[in-house]
């Protein structure tokens, strides 16, 4: 390719009708430039560029340029024949064999289908500067990636590839320069590599892409590619370098967990479970649909800590220092709690959570697996109130009074303060459950029980002890032994007061007409302390001042001495 005509004629051996460079002068002008100057024209057949000839090349240009012969330079000529068929001058850079550095060229065109080419070879700027690298130092670089790298135009003209890059499509340098890279994508992806690349600006300046590729074998393969602008001056854009690399492994993985991702959530929602996933900073990422379906919220609702917007306010402290505590140790971890069903009610959740690590073993997370054990948590509660409760007064029974007064005790050795018992024994019980029957006696037993429990705190235990007789734990009273004293006895008054109010006592079935009854109390008090260890000497002591009360009266407070020992 390129026919070179050194001789200078006079006038020059130009075609009829081009610019005239020559006169009398002008040659010896040209000779004494160190740039080198070249003017030539491209030669066409059937249209199509196919060389070129140089009419005229000063010695520079001969001696430095290495452009003389652009056989192997497929890319130059590409240059060269745009800007003859009326393209814009370009100004871009070569590496010839002659010289360790690239050195700056310049095309333009003085008319239709000739060419000027001016040289500037001029040597490299000194080492210390951020342009002296060799290009020869730099293709070694380019050649020794492994990445694919091309250089092209803005109309995807290539003007250079690697080896890799070659390797990769398995086709020769000499093939693809001054071709298009189109080619080598994938039809269907072409639309998005173009939209992308046309986003390319001085103000940004990296554009990254992947796209399918036709490899050397006709396979189709994934590539990543960063793809580069440079710009002039003005930032108009000249030419684009892109650096890639294969991801076909990694789209299949990809793929291949998109797949396992469907799979697993077509199970999850279709299991009879609520299950719920986390990240590695435990914020709820996932919810199946049986979960959404269950609390009638969306997911957007429920990611993050939506979730515990259904949770009961009573449960939630215990269920994050649980879930807190598992998560800090990557352990497993269970809790009951009750959430709130879509129409408003509470059911009860036995939640199971696991860690989830990846194949190198690195914590990413937890999913966790919950069943509505509502029938279950009530069968147990019944037990409970069964083994525990008085079934009639739903009071505490002796086993509870007993575990709650021993508590009492043990809480006494590390806490100066006094607690007390009060023991109750309804006065003429027995004459009404005679007269009227034990449905009547068992009323009054239930409203006994209700009142008892408007007199004293929450923290306080009420019991029912047997047949008509109560027991009333107090705890945590004051450190001094008189107040302490003081304050039970104004419980117990309250109590007695209370008790002592009229009884309207109507049967469920209805009946000729209510019983009205007046019923009384005794009530015997034992005050104990941090020295006291013996919970059924208590027990025996306030029922010692119960049965001095009614020995004094009924209808009475007694507190227990020693004296009532004898």
């Amino acid at each position: 390719m390129s026919t070179l005509n050194s001789g200078i004629a006079a006038p020059f051996s130009v075609p009829e009708g081009s610019v005239y460079l020559a006169n009398e002068m002008l040659p010896d002008f040209l000779g004494q430039l160190p740039n080198g100057v070249a003017y030539g024209k491209i030669l066409y057949q059937n249209g199509q560029a196919y060389d070129c000839a140089y009419f005229y090349t000063n010695p520079a240009f001969q001696r430095q340029s290495g452009l003389q012969d652009l056989s192997g330079q497929p890319d130059i000529f590409a240059r060269y024949a745009r800007v003859a068929a009326g393209g814009p001058p370009e100004h871009f850079q070569v590496f010839p064999d002659t010289f360790q550095a690239p050195y700056s060229v310049q095309v333009f065109s003085p008319k239709p289908e000739y060419f000027v080419c001016i040289v500037n070879t001029s040597p490299p700027p000194p080492t210390d500067s951020p342009s002296s690298p060799s290009a020869r130092r730099y293709l070694c670089v380019l050649e020794d990636q492994t990445e694919i790298i091309c250089r092209f135009l803005t109309d995807g003209t290539i003007l250079y590839v690697n080896d890799a890059y070659c390797r990769f499509f398995g086709k020769s340098r000499e093939s693809l320069i001054g071709k298009t890279w189109q080619p080598t994508a994938w039809a269907e992806d072409l639309p998005l590599i173009n939209a992308k690349l046309a986003m390319l600006s001085p103000a940004q300046p990296v554009v990254t892409i992947e796209n399918r590729l036709i490899a050397a074998d006709g396979s189709l393969r994934w590539g990543q590619f960063v793809n580069r602008g440079f710009f002039d001056a003005n930032g108009q854009l000249l030419e684009m370098q892109s650096v890639g690399r294969d991801i076909t492994e990694q789209k299949q993985m990809e793929a291949a967990l998109r797949e396992s991702e469907k799979r697993f959530r077509l199970l999850a929602d279709n299991a009879p479970v609520l299950i719920w996933m986390a990240g590695f900073d435990a914020s709820r990422l996932y919810f199946n649909q049986v979960w959404l379906d269950f609390t009638g919220r969306t997911l957007a609702q429920e990611r993050h800590q939506g979730w515990t917007e259904n949770v009961h306010p009573d449960d939630l402290p215990h269920y994050l220092a649980a879930y807190q505590t598992a998560l800090a140790n990557r352990e497993k971890f269970a809790v009951d709690y009750r959430l709130r069903r879509k129409d408003g009610a509470y059911r009860w959740l036995t939640d199971h959570g696991v860690p989830r690590y990846d194949d190198q073993g690195n914590f990413f997370g937890y999913i966790g697996s919950c069943i509505d054990i509502t029938e279950r948590h009530n069968k147990e509660e019944q037990a409970k109130q069964q083994a525990l409760y008085d079934p009639l007064t739903k009071l505490a029974n002796r086993r509870l009074l007993h575990e709650r007064l021993e508590h009492t005790l043990a809480a006494l050795k590390h806490h100066h303060g006094y607690g007390a018992l009060l023991f109750l024994d309804l006065d003429n019980f027995k004459p009404l459950n005679d007269l009227h029957g034990h449905e009547i006696g068992d009323l009054l037993l239930i409203e006994v029980a209700r009142r008892i429990g408007h007199c004293i705190r929450d923290i306080d235990t009420v019991a029912r002890f047997g047949g008509d007789e109560f027991v009333v734990l107090i705890s945590k009273l004051e450190a001094v032994e008189a107040r302490a004293a003081a304050c039970v006895h104004r419980v117990a008054e309250r109590i007695r007061n209370q008790l002592a109010q009229p009884y309207t006592l109507t049967l469920p079935s209805g009946g000729d007409q209510a019983v009205v009854h007046h019923c009384t109390s005794s009530i015997g008090a034992a005050l104990f302390g941090p020295k006291h260890s013996q919970a059924k000497q208590i027990l025996k002591h306030a029922d010692q001042a119960m049965y001095k009360a009614k020995a004094n009266g009924r209808n009475r407070v007694h507190f227990y001495t020693p004296d009532d020992d004898l």
